[in-house]
């Protein structure tokens, strides 16, 4: 309920307010016909045909807003519930990733239709997986950064010279947006702070699993929809 609050109270209304491609996935929504027609119809081959439809609407200039207070959202709600969600991410995951990979067919197109930031915005989303998927290479790195053993750490300091600030700044502004949004999801669902707490944890090792999962859905059956019971 808290990661469902953080992204369809506060991340995708951050995107249309930057004006930035919407993937529309998980709620309920409305298309005018001739705007389906001008984008060439759905792609019946993304398992995520939504949010790859939104690109496009931005990629041909149509608008799209969000609207509040009506809740629309289907979470699952069979089985486990760990494994429930992490099935769906697989699915969103896997298939952003896929539509990410399409749109770099003409990465300069997109970069002159959407701008810098906009494109940006896409290649960010369609990295989640990544990024899942890369925490615990940057759990070692940093491990071995501040490893006893000076010879190590040295070299690694030495390293990690030419990117440190630039993943310092990553870190630092990803975690903390990571960790508002999340306070803020869970202030919405009346969960205790703590409680919140504990799910931002459990979050961090959640991107790890469905990271690694997503990226081998999009790679080995990228046309599989692994659908949830809702």
């Amino acid at each position: 309920a808290v990661s469902y609050a953080a992204y369809f109270n506060y991340v995708l209304p951050g995107y249309v307010s930057m004006n930035w491609a919407l993937p529309f996935g998980g709620t309920s929504n409305y298309f005018r016909r001739s705007a389906i027609k001008a984008i060439g119809g759905w792609d019946g081959h993304n398992i995520t045909e939504d949010a790859n439809a939104g690109i496009l609407f931005k990629l041909f200039e149509f608008s799209a807003i969000m609207l509040f207070n009506i809740e629309t959202i289907e979470r699952p709600n069979n089985g486990k519930l760990f494994s429930s969600v992490a099935k769906q991410h697989t699915r969103w995951q896997g298939g952003f990733l896929v539509t990410l990979l399409v749109h770099l067919r003409h990465p300069f197109q997109m970069i002159g239709l959407l701008g810098p930031l906009g494109a940006l915005h896409v290649f960010c989303l369609g990295m989640t997986p990544v990024y899942g998927a890369l925490l615990p290479v940057q759990l070692l790195f940093t491990v071995l950064r501040f490893f006893p053993v000076e010879a190590i750490s040295n070299y690694m300091a030495v390293a990690m010279t030419p990117t440190l600030l630039i993943a310092w700044l990553s870190v630092i502004i990803g975690n903390s947006l990571f960790i508002v949004t999340f306070l803020l999801g869970g202030k919405k669902v009346k969960l205790p702070w703590y409680k919140t707490v504990q799910t931002i944890l459990t979050m961090y090792v959640f991107s790890v699993v469905v990271g690694f999962s997503a990226i081998k859905r999009a790679l080995i059956n990228p046309h599989y929809w692994g659908k949830t019971s809702h």
